[in-house]
Formats: structure tokens, sequence, C-alpha cells
């Protein structure tokens, strides 16, 4: 297969950005690295010119090393654990939203209840994004490159053909980003106190559409046993007369609890990792990349003071490379890319609810239905009881 000019470069370009936000990431590392090697010139210099001859044991260096590669060792392990459960969590969703999306077109013949409740999902997954991001947009202050999203999106090795109009692509990018009040320019301008209302807002959003759907299910279940005649007295006519329609609706439900577990799955994620484990291994990295220079002066002389730098450099890299790996919800290069899963979920959704017949859903509509949902649901502040419809 031929790569052409453009192919290459952007290939190229991609591998400078990712090494460029490497550097970024291990930038504390250089630092540690700077103050312990002028530590080690200074222990160095009093080696060579004075009659000072400091050194540690060779048992110490050896005991210090080894509880600093089991630190580490645990800390990057855990770290990469906690980013594969974030994708996986993700995918979990992804999937269970397609299945859901399938299950209410083959069960709602309405075709408005049908676009309301697809409307819902799509606004719960935006939910959970934003109830991720926040935070880091907020910290940040940077503009999110929706562009580069959609290029992603038609290079993916699934390709779902749904054609789809420029106005629609951007109404789509501007509901992913704006409908929660959550893009760039609004985060950027929140303080700490109203974050936090803000991230509990978002939480409580979430828990309001997972609410409407089991009312929504629970109710048509009720429905179709009565249009049936399948209301028994006891458990046992319920299990002999259940029918596959009443078996959907169990999947229905079991569907929104899998998206339930897995949005609390998220939020253990998004929590960091305890402060006196984290303190403690910086600690003790520090106090072996101090020792390294009494053990190695006198027999590398000045050579110890490069060695030094290296070797704190790539210990303390690691640990800032955990750091952010344990928190794979971001706007970083290396974060889990969530507005380019949105907008697969959005298409792919649209995708399976449409028959060959109709006419998709516009996202003007989606918009619509969500921003009604929101009035409905009423405003969500601490302390005030909320409307459910």
């Amino acid at each position: 297969m031929e790569i052409t000019i453009k192919e290459f470069m952007l290939e190229i370009f991609d591998k400078i950005t990712r090494l460029y936000s490497l550097l970024l990431a291990i930038k504390i590392a250089f630092f540690y690295a700077i103050i312990n090697s002028i530590i080690s010139a200074i222990i160095t210099a009093l080696y060579m010119t004075t009659d000072i001859k400091l050194a540690f044991k060779q048992d110490f260096i050896t005991l210090i090393s080894f509880i600093v590669s089991l630190l580490i060792s645990s800390r990057t392990s855990n770290a990469y654990s906690r980013y594969l459960e974030g994708q996986s969590l993700w995918t979990k969703i992804r999937v269970t939203i397609l299945n859901l999306a399938g299950f209410i077109r083959i069960n709602i013949d309405n075709n408005e209840e049908k676009e309301y409740y697809i409307s819902i999902l799509l606004y719960f997954v935006v939910t959970i994004k934003d109830y991720l991001l926040i935070d880091k947009i907020r910290d940040a202050g940077i503009v999110i490159n929706l562009e580069k999203a959609d290029d992603e999106i038609s290079e993916a090795k699934v390709n779902i053909d749904v054609e789809e109009k420029e106005d629609e692509k951007l109404k789509m990018k501007d509901i992913i980003q704006n409908i929660n009040g959550c893009d760039q320019k609004q985060a950027r301008k929140l303080k700490k106190a109203e974050l936090r209302k803000k991230k509990k807002e978002l939480r409580k959003r979430i828990h309001q559409i997972i609410l409407k759907l089991n009312l929504y299910i629970d109710k048509k279940g009720k429905i179709e046993k009565k249009a049936q005649g399948k209301i028994a007295k006891n458990e046992q006519e319920i299990d002999e007369q259940d029918t596959p329609k009443n078996v959907n609706y169990d999947k229905l439900r079991d569907g929104i609890l899998i998206l339930s577990e897995s949005f609390s799955g998220l939020e253990q994620i998004d929590e960091s990792i305890p402060f006196v484990y984290s303190t403690l291994l910086s600690l003790t990295t520090w106090i072996y990349s101090l020792s390294l220079s009494f053990q190695l002066v006198s027999d590398l002389q000045w050579l110890t003071v490069p060695i030094i730098f290296l070797s704190t450099v790539f210990l303390f890299g690691i640990i800032e490379l955990a750091k952010q790996l344990e928190d794979p919800f971001g706007i970083d290069i290396n974060d889990l890319d969530l507005y380019k899963f949105c907008k697969d979920v959005w298409k792919d959704t649209k995708f399976i609810i449409t028959d060959e017949e109709e006419q998709q859903i516009s996202n003007e509509k989606i918009e619509k239905i969500i921003n009604d949902f929101k009035n409905s649901s009423g405003p969500i502040n601490d302390g005030t009881k909320n409307k459910s419809t």
C-alpha cells in the first residue's frame, strides 16, 4: 500500500506531537534531575578536591533500590490497569447503547417515543463525557480540536455508511460540546466552588436520565402485560406466561443497569491515587536517587553527574507517566478521546434506529428533545426537589 507525501508528513507530525506531549508530561522529572545533578556535582567536588569522602554502604543502596522497584512497578501496573479499565467501561457503554437502540427500534412503534428515548440515550453519553472532562478543560484552558476527531472517525476501521450533511455534522458537534454548558469558554470562567457545583449537577442529571428510562420501561412492561392478559396472581403463573416481548423489556432494564454500573466504575477511575501513597513513592525515589551519588562517586568521579541526571529523569519520568495513565479522562493527546467516542455512538445509534424507508431524525430535533427533557426535569440545585416526568 503506497503512502502519499501528505500521509507521511501527517504521521511524522503526529509522532512529533506525541513526543512533545511526553516531554511536557515528564517536565517535573527534568526539574528534579537538575536539582539532583547539582547536589551530585557538590558531592563529587568535595570528593575530588578535599579529604571529605562521603559514601554509603552497598547494603543500604540495595535495600532502597529494592523498595523503589516494588513501589514503581506497583504504581505503573495499577495506573495502566486503570487506563484499560476506563477504556473497557467506555466500550461497554457504547455496546449497551447500541443494543438499547436496537431494542427500542424493535419494541417501540410510536416514532415520537422512539426518537425521544434515543435522544435521551445520546444525552446520557454526552453528559458522562462532560462530567469527566469539565475540570480538565477548566484547568488546561485550551480549545478542543473537534475537526481532528472528525478526520479520525473517517479513518476508523469500522465504517458505517451514514450520509450526513455538513450542517448536521456542525449541529452534532455543537450539541456534544455545548449542550451542558461545558465548552472551553464557559468552563474557564468557573471557580472551584462553581466547578464542584457543576459536577454535582451533571451527576444528578445522569441519574435523572437513568430514572426516566427505568420508569418508561416499567410502564411499558405493565401496559404490555395488561394488553395481552398476562397479569397473574402468583409468581408461578407469571413465569409460565412470560412472552418474548416481556423478556425484551427485561433486557432493556438490564441494559440500563449496565449503564448505571459503568458510570459508577468511571467515577471510581476518575478519583486520584491516595496522596499518602504517591508521596511515599516520590520521597523514597528521591532518597534513592540522592544516595546513588555517594555510591558512584568513588568509581566514576565526574561521570557521576550525568549518570545521576539520566537516572533521575528515568525514575521520576516513569512516576509522572503513571500519573498520566491513572487518569485516562482528559484532553491530552495520550488520553482517551471522549469526543470521538460520543460522535461514534451518535452516528451509529442514528444508523441503527432508522429504517431504510425513513428519514433520519435531525440533530436539531435531538437538541430540542434534550432541552425539553432538561426543562421538564427542572433545575438541579442542592436542596431543591426535582420534578420527574
